[in-house]
């Protein structure tokens, strides 16, 4: 069985994911990707802590859906439907930050 780091969950919420191009850009880029970063920390934030693990083993570890099962000790259907669900919460969270900024 595989541990899991509390560590690789906190990572969602306080990293500053930057990639090389975004340290080229100017400071209008600079602010628009920090927004982003906020926005994607604070809808990660409203996920459960079960789709927090999973969003932060599957995308951030590498893990797949049957490693995350064994990981978890969970069926492999149910960590299929958690990441789906997971994606679609933060999609529409992300997509209503979105609306609230263009209003």
């Amino acid at each position: 069985m595989i541990d899991v780091d509390p560590a690789d969950v906190d990572f969602l919420q306080s990293s500053n994911i930057e990639s090389d191009s975004d340290s080229q850009q100017g400071p209008l880029a600079s602010a628009i990707s920090s927004e982003e970063n906020t926005n994607l920390r604070d809808c990660v934030e409203r996920l459960s802590d079960r789709q927090q693990k999973s969003v932060a083993l599957a995308f951030f570890r590498g893990f797949t859906h049957q490693e995350l099962a064994d990981c978890l000790a969970e069926p492999l259907g149910t960590i299929k439907s958690r990441l789906r669900r997971s994606l679609q919460r933060l999609k529409d969270c992300l997509k209503s930050m979105d609306e609230e900024i263009e209003a």
